[in-house]
């Protein structure tokens, strides 16, 4: 996966959603996250998304800073295309809580999931991780979504005001480990 912190890239395809040029404060300091503002569009999933191929029989853990920015659920997902087996999780940015496995149609069992704060990430950022074992080799992409409503396997609103902020995003063998910057 490249452009691990520039979402903003055109490595990121972005469906109903911008992700403006403005440098936010990362959870180490920087000046490299990233908005992703939901655009007006109804019956949309609003995210950023890269082709990536999950090699099979390998543990995989995706993983990303994330902070609340209005939008209050952040998906995130690996391998899941459609009639490939892939992983996602939809996680609660106000309260720190993974939420649901989202549509578990087609998905691998996850073998650990998580969301967790440092102080030292400062106010309101959030680390999230998913890891799960293919079964077989998977092309998909890696998808963050903006997902602020009721039902979490539906789609969102269209309220331009649900942004989230997005940092570091990585999809490694293996279980979560040190974040490595990918150009």
């Amino acid at each position: 996966m490249s452009k691990s912190h520039s979402f903003n890239d055109a490595a990121w395809t972005k469906t109903g959603c911008t992700v403006p040029a403005t440098a936010l404060t990362d959870p180490l300091g920087g000046s490299n996250a990233c908005r992703i503002v939901q655009a007006a569009d109804f019956g949309v999933h609003h995210r950023v998304q890269q082709t990536i191929t999950l090699a099979a029989a390998t543990k995989q853990t995706l993983s990303v800073w994330a902070k609340y920015d209005g939008a209050r659920f952040l998906g995130i997902a690996a391998g899941a295309g459609t009639g490939n087996p892939g992983f996602k999780g939809i996680f609660d940015l106000i309260k720190g809580d993974y939420v649901s496995r989202g549509d578990a149609t087609n998905a691998l069992a996850l073998d650990d999931y998580g969301i967790f704060h440092d102080p030292a990430w400062g106010a309101d950022w959030w680390f999230i991780f998913l890891t799960a074992t293919t079964t077989t080799t998977s092309s998909g992409s890696v998808t963050f979504s903006v997902q602020d409503y009721s039902a979490p396997n539906s789609t969102e609103d269209g309220l331009t005001a649900n942004r989230v902020q997005l940092y570091g995003a990585q999809l490694a063998n293996g279980t979560v480990g040190n974040y490595q910057d990918v150009a």
